[in-house]
Order: structure tokens, then sequence, then C-alpha cells
């Protein structure tokens, strides 16, 4: 045998008893006892050997063998369907982004000036913002409502602006507020305010009319010719110019046009003016005071109201009345009291001598007694005479011909003119015509 031949054959053992050993190793325990006869040595052939196909070598160290990992099955299930997910919008969020603005034609507006007001409001939310009413709230100095023109069933899209703009007149005087402001829903109301929740609120003082405070007239009962005097106190919140009185319809042509006093721009203005001597007609008449202020604006009329009582002569004289008798019947028989209530004073004078004669207290029996003694028990007819143009003077000589109806004498009117009254007394008393005649002191 040759030494390649012997070389070939040692191969070929070592490569069966490498093989064994590697079948041994997986399938018997590691503590059982290697086999130890020896492998068959097949013998050489003459022919020209097969080519052997030569195994993978395997290495020499132990190989560590990672094990597969055994698949769990997953059950089988039906799919459940993800759920479409809607974003959700944030509420509206109106809110302001300018100040309230208010324009003015003057920095003090006056009653009845116009006023503009101005503001801007972005929604920041994300749905559409509404309101029933949209405006600008306002209160007067007295709480009075002084708002702006609403806009009515508001509607702000998300994201954007709004600017409203109103005009209105102010009513009165004073301290005027104002506040953007809008309601839901009509009944509840609410502020408009700032991202940072603060409001926008603003004030306004107008120049309101000034004031007549009171007015006074001391004494409010006089006699024509008599004295008076009239007071007045008068305000306004930004100065008075003047304060002034007048009457209507007196007679006396100074009573009518008054007078106007300055008040060189105070505030508060009292005047009191000189006496005036009344020399109008008699009876009841307003006396007016007003006020103006810097800006030229006119107080409302205050008034009060004056009475003048007319001063008439009761003359006596001719026939009867020539009797001091009779004279005394008269004052007693005439309610002097009355006279001076209703129309003024009036006195007993006779014609003849000029005197004036006493009225005493009403008593209408002592003036039938004076009447009886004087030989008139039965009373007797008189002539009365007045202007009949004397409204004061008629009604006089109505009162006077009811009281001397009373105690017996009954008085016939007689017209005269003022003018020519005496000289017409005159001739009746020459007549020995007993008469009356009414005549203004």
């Amino acid at each position: 045998m040759t030494v390649k031949r012997i070389v070939q054959v040692i191969c070929l053992v070592s490569l069966a008893l490498a093989a064994v050993a590697c079948s041994e190793i997986e399938s018997i325990p590691t503590d059982a006892p290697m086999p130890t006869d020896t492998p068959t040595v097949t013998p050489a052939s003459t022919s020209t050997p097969t080519a052997t196909r030569t195994p993978a070598l395997t290495p020499t160290s132990t190989s560590t063998t990672t094990p597969i990992p055994t698949q769990t099955s997953t059950p089988t299930s039906t799919p459940t369907p993800t759920p479409t997910i809607t974003p959700t919008l944030e509420p509206a969020n109106v809110r302001l982004v300018s100040e309230l603005e208010l324009v003015l034609a003057d920095p003090t507006p006056r009653v009845g000036d116009s006023v503009k007001a101005i503001f801007t409001v972005h929604n920041y939310g994300g749905q559409a913002f509404k309101a029933a009413k949209f405006l600008v709230k306002g209160r007067g100095p007295d709480g009075s409502i002084q708002d702006f023109a609403p806009v009515d069933d508001f509607v702000l899209g998300p994201g954007d602006d709004f600017t409203y703009i109103e005009y209105r007149t102010v009513s009165m005087g004073g301290k005027h507020w104002f506040t953007p402001h809008y309601s839901p829903d009509g009944e509840n109301w609410l502020d408009i305010l700032f991202p940072n929740g603060q409001s926008s609120r603003k004030e306004v003082i107008v120049d309101g009319w000034p004031v007549v405070e009171w007015i006074s007239i001391e004494p409010s009962t006089i006699h024509q010719g008599e004295a008076f005097v009239i007071s007045s106190t008068a305000s306004d919140d930004f100065g008075l110019q003047s304060v002034g009185w007048w009457s209507k319809d007196t007679g006396d042509k100074y009573l009518d046009e008054g007078q106007e006093d300055s008040c060189g721009g105070i505030t508060r203005c009292s005047q009191r003016w000189p006496p005036l001597k009344w020399t109008g007609r008699d009876g009841q008449f307003p006396i007016y005071v007003e006020a103006r202020d810097i800006a030229d604006q006119v107080s409302r009329e205050m008034s009060a109201t004056i009475t003048i009582l007319a001063r008439f002569s009761l003359l006596v004289g001719g026939g009867p009345f020539a009797d001091e008798s009779v004279q005394n019947a008269l004052g007693f028989g005439i309610n002097w009291g009355e006279l001076e209530e209703e129309i003024g004073e009036v006195v007993l004078v006779d014609f003849a001598s000029e005197e004036t004669l006493p009225g005493m207290a009403y008593r209408s029996d002592s003036a039938r007694e004076f009447l009886s003694v004087a030989g008139y028990p039965n009373g007797f007819d008189a002539v009365l005479l007045f202007d009949p143009d004397d409204k004061s003077a008629g009604r006089l000589a109505d009162l006077l011909t009811s009281q001397l109806s009373v105690i017996g004498i009954r008085t016939e009117y007689l017209w005269v003119a003022s003018a020519n009254a005496r000289d017409k007394f005159d001739a009746i008393t020459d007549i020995d015509e007993g008469g009356l005649l009414i005549e203004r002191r």
C-alpha cells in the first residue's frame, strides 16, 4: 500500500468517526461511555475512485444554538371600527378692542347737543356671537335711561370685528355715564369687556339750563300805590349771566317790561330788587323770574302772584245822606271787611265836607235802628254812580247794592265816566236827591 493510499484511508476514518461522534452528542446523554470498537476499513479499489462529497467541517469549538421561538397563533376576531372625532369649537367670545369714544361738538355739551358714540369689538371665539340688543348704555344724573340706539339681532362671526357708531342728543343737564352693553335675550343685560375683564365707561357733564330756585314777593298783597319787593335765587352748574323779573298786563309799562341784573358768572345768584311802587291796575298778577347762564341758555319761568287791592272812596250826599243818623246807618250797614277782602280799601266820605266818616263793625240791626231814628223805617231809594269801564268799581257797586238792600236802601245804577263823575254827582245833590258815588282814591 502506497503512502498516498494510507493517507486517504486515515482521512476517511477520521471523517466517519467525527460524524458518529456528532450524532451521539445530540442523542446520547453526555455521561454515556463512548464506543471503543474500531471502525471497518473499506479496502481500496483498483479502479479510479469516484469523488466523494466532502462534508462541511464542523468547528472544533462548541457552538451555541439559538432557539427558534415558538409562534403563538392570534385568535381570530371582528375588528372594531375607529370612531370619527369632531373637534370642539371654542364658544363665542366678543371683547372690546378699543375704548368707548364719545365725540362732542363742544367739550361741555349743552342740553339738545348731539353726541356720537364709537367702539370696536372682536370675536375671539370659534362660534358666532349673537345678541338680541347691542348698544351703548347711558344713564342721566337722575338715573333716567339715556341709551344710544341698539343694533337688533346682532350677529358677529368668529374672528370678525365690528365697529358700533350711533348718535343721540342729551336731554338734561348734569353728569351722564355711558358704557358698551348688550342683551343676549332682550331681558338680561351685560357689559362688553376687554380681554382682561375691564369695562370701558365714559362720563359727560352736560351744561343744563339754569334753574330758578325760588321767588318771593313781600308783601304779596298790597293796595294800589304801595311798594313791594321781589327777591329771587337761581343756580347753574357752569355760571349765571343774569336774573330778571317782569309782569304782564298790569297797565304800567315799567312793571310789564321788568328788569334784568347781572350775576357775573357765579353758579348761584340771589337778587333782591329795590322796592317797587305799584302803579298799575288792581287785581291779581303774576311776577315772573327767569335766569340766563353764561352759555346763553334760559331757565324755565318761575312765578309768584301779587294781589293789588284797589282804594275807593264811597262819597255820600244830598237828600237823606245829609242826616247824621243815616250816615251812622251806613257805617253799621256796610260790611267793610268783605269789601276789603274782595275789592280793596273802601272809605266812607261826606261829599259836602270831604270828611271821612267812620266805618263800624257790621251790624245790620243797628243800621235799621238808625234809619228808623232818621225817619226812614222802611228805607229809601238812592242813585249809585260809578265808572262802567272800571271792573273793580263795577264789582264794588254790586257788593254795595246787595248789602244796602238788607237795611232798606234801594240803589239805582247810574253810570258815569270818571272825568265828569263829580260834576254829575254835584248836580244830583243840588236838587236834594240822595246819591252815592264810587271814586278811586
